[in-house]
């Protein structure tokens, strides 16, 4: 399976003796689950003397962008602020958190560092320097966020043949995907956006394995691919993706199919191409792309050069044979989901009870307080739900009512495609008022139980809120630092400027498709990209002035820095799909990449006029209590508010915004060689095949696999015996050992 140049393969090396090979199937093993996984693979003939039939497209390697945060200094002063703050507490416990946050404030921050001993304002900079640095520049002046890990782009002309190779072509496509490469401003044409919408430009989640053969250097070269592709069509491209754009569809110079970041290139990198000068993205380097192609295809004539002076750029041939698609990325069609679980309780981690939350943003709420909204807003969704079932599947005399609890099961079974027979024998019978066949008695009886507790939970347990899940995208080449003519292109989104990582309120940018907005546009006005967008900045829903539109979050939820509180600084057309542009920073605090990682989105109520709709403090509580006396979407906006209010407040910035991966890290360096020491020893040949290594190899993969989801699970149950305040009895052992 694994064959060409073994150059091209990593391999893992003695720390102190670089000469020394330890092992050297290490890659080989850790791509084999990806080379081996499902997925479909691309038509490539089309009969006989059909141009498509050639199936090689050419590609380009580029460096990962490595950049710094535009949001250093503050975040190393908001991480500096919580050390000082845990210092104080610690040496003076009878301080209280208003005190501490007063005095690691503004200018009495350093006032109140200068206070300590030197060896205590050393370990104060080592930890937040640490904690920090995940954000900011190394040794070299590299900046240490990859802005697009694991991220690739093709020109449309490729995407094309992907969706005709999938065999999603159609003549409205066709026709869909003429219009968005056109000069026609189709976003703003009621008519042509609908005409638009026939195809999606949505990102592909694909591998590519395969060989190369050069036959100038008389090298066979292994290529994998593991990678998330974002096509990149003229609406996108009004930033310095124009400059990629145009680069790419150059004839002249030679067309460039794909662009592929090294992090997306496993084996077979080759020559890598600056994107950017600096760690700033202060300027793209447009020079180094507008040179002519090393490899081009035209028609049948394919041709690979050799650049010898630096004056060509490096390019290379690759096989749709060796593509396969491996996951569904069509957008949602509903506009609600249920909330996390593990969100849902991870939000409230660490919340100090007599704490005072909310200065950030000009409010005062202690701890106490948003754990008793939050568990008294998902009370009284719980009951309100179980009424709505009770409503739905009982009559006015509290008995089960057949005809409707039939009517259900039916509709549940066309649309999980049963037979009609099977439909059938969950038909009532008026003449007797009971079932036609006894439930118990029914092939399908497993299916109802299913399909009831189902219906139960999405009643009365889980929290439904509108949202979805959305595609994480880079913000590569969305930053304008070229003047480009306005009559070639359109407004760049967020008017070129950098996604803000840290707002003054706390919480971070981002651009959302305008899927996401279809529970808050009136229909009158979902007419076109631009009348939605529009009405959406009028209302301040978007934009500058914005407030937090909702949580994001991922899945597993291991911490608090596995959550956002997201207001969108510009919206994305439909045809993108259920795309989510997030600031630079976002992968590093989050440890994710763009290789279709997901972001859940859980976004607020807002009545017809744009407004969002509140929690009513003042409802007459005679009959209920005050969360009982508020509707459901009152009561999930309450919950959003508190969520929101702890995840982005500045007392606990620290964890909210330290990357998920500063503690794996600590563990990987520090704790793992001791508990598991590697061999410093040269590689003995064929020890690959060794049953020791075969059982060893297979107990670190299925291990390191099955820890993650204990470990979320742990995280979670932990934040809600804090929450609840349970503790564990340990009843005369207690005292005795110092437990309590």
């Amino acid at each position: 399976m694994f064959v060409g140049d073994p150059a091209y393969y990593k391999w893992q090396r003695n720390k102190k003796d670089n000469s020394v090979i330890t092992e050297r199937a290490v890659d080989k093993i850790k791509r084999l689950s990806s080379v081996l996984s499902t997925g479909s693979n691309l038509r490539t003939y089309w009969g006989e003397g059909d141009p498509r039939n050639n199936s090689k497209f050419t590609v380009m390697n580029l460096s990962d962008n490595n950049v710094v945060s535009n949001s250093y200094d503050g975040l190393y002063r908001l991480f500096k602020a919580a050390e000082i703050r845990r210092v104080l507490k610690k040496r003076n416990p009878n301080l209280t958190d208003e005190q501490l946050l007063k005095m690691t404030r503004d200018k009495q921050l350093e006032k109140t560092f200068s206070t300590f001993d030197k060896d205590t304002r050393n370990k104060i900079d080592a930890s937040v320097s640490r904690q920090a640095g995940a954000y900011g520049m190394d040794d070299r002046g590299n900046g240490n966020i990859n802005q697009a890990d694991a991220a690739v782009y093709i020109r449309p002309a490729l995407y094309k043949r992907i969706i005709q190779a999938v065999g999603e072509w159609s003549p409205k496509v066709e026709k869909a995907f003429e219009l968005m490469e056109s000069d026609t401003n189709w976003l703003s044409d009621p008519e042509l956006y609908s005409q638009a919408l026939e195809t999606l430009i949505k990102p592909l989640k694909m591998v590519y394995f395969g060989n190369h053969t050069n036959s100038l250097l008389n090298l066979t070269i292994p290529v994998f691919d593991k990678m998330a592709i974002f096509p990149m069509f003229k609406v996108l491209a009004n930033a310095d993706n124009r400059i990629i754009y145009d680069r790419m569809n150059n004839a002249e110079l030679g067309e460039i199919d794909m662009i592929a970041f090294e992090s997306a290139i496993k084996v077979g990198s080759r020559v890598l191409v600056d994107a950017y000068d600096d760690a700033q993205n202060s300027k793209f380097n447009a020079e180094n792309f507008n040179k002519p192609s090393t490899s081009t295809i035209k028609g049948s004539d394919i041709r690979e050069r050799l650049d010898s002076n630096n004056s060509m750029l490096p390019t290379y041939i690759q096989d749709l044979k060796n593509l396969r698609l491996q996951m569904n990325t069509d957008p949602h069609e509903h506009t609600d989901r249920s909330f996390g679980t593990q969100v849902s309780k991870i939000a409230l981690s660490n919340i100090v009870k007599d704490r005072v939350y909310g200065y950030n943003k000009g409010r005062k709420i202690t701890g106490e307080q948003i754990i008793n909204n939050v568990m008294g807003s998902i009370i009284a969704l719980s009951d309100k739900g179980a009424s709505s079932l009770k409503r739905e599947f009982f009559n006015k005399d509290k008995e089960l009512d057949k005809k409707q609890l039939s009517r259900f099961l039916k509709e549940q079974g066309k649309q999980s495609g049963l037979s009609t027979d099977a439909i059938m024998s969950m038909s009532y019978d008026p003449t007797t008022g009971e079932m036609i066949a006894p439930l118990s008695s029914l092939s399908t009886r497993k299916f109802i139980e299913s399909r009831i507790v189902s219906q139960v939970g999405k009643k009365a347990v889980d929290i439904n809120t509108p949202g979805g899940s959305a595609i994480q995208m880079a913000f590569f080449g969305f930053k304008k630092t070229h003047t480009l003519s306005q009559e070639d292109v359109s407004r760049a989104y967020n008017d070129g400027k950098p996604l803000k990582f840290l707002k003054d309120n706390g919480s971070m940018e981002c651009m959302l498709s305008i899927n996401f907005f279809r529970h808050v546009v009136p229909k009158e006005y979902q007419t076109d990209y631009t009348t939605m967008r529009e009405w959406l900045l009028s209302k301040n829903i978007i934009g500058d002035k914005a407030d937090p539109f909702a949580i994001g979050y991922r899945i597993p939820t291991q911490g608090l820095s596995s959550t956002a509180s997201l207001v969108v600084a510009d919206v994305l057309p439909a045809v993108m799909g259920d795309t989510i542009v997030v600031p630079d920073e976002f992968t590093a605090m989050t440890g994710s990449d763009f290789d279709i990682d997901k972001l859940y989105i859980a976004s607020y109520w807002y009545d017809k006029d744009g407004n969002k709709i509140e929690f009513d403090e003042t409802k007459d509580t005679s009959m209920h209590d005050i969360y009982h006396a508020n509707n459901e979407k009152a009561l999930v906006n309450r919950l959003l508010d508190m969520y929101n209010l702890v995840i982005s407040d500045d007392s606990n910035i620290d964890e909210t915004r330290a990357p998920l991966d500063n503690l794996t890290n600590i563990l990987k360096k520090d704790i793992l060689p001791i508990v598991q020491a590697a061999s410093n020893a040269e590689a003995a040949p064929f020890y690959e095949a060794l049953p020791s290594y075969q059982l060893s190899k297979k107990f670190e993969y299925t291990g390191g696999k099955m820890g993650i989801a204990p470990f979320a699970l742990h995280s979670t149950n932990h934040a809600m015996t804090q929450a609840m305040g349970l503790k564990m009895d340990f009843g005369a052992y207690g005292s005795m050992f110092n437990l309590e």
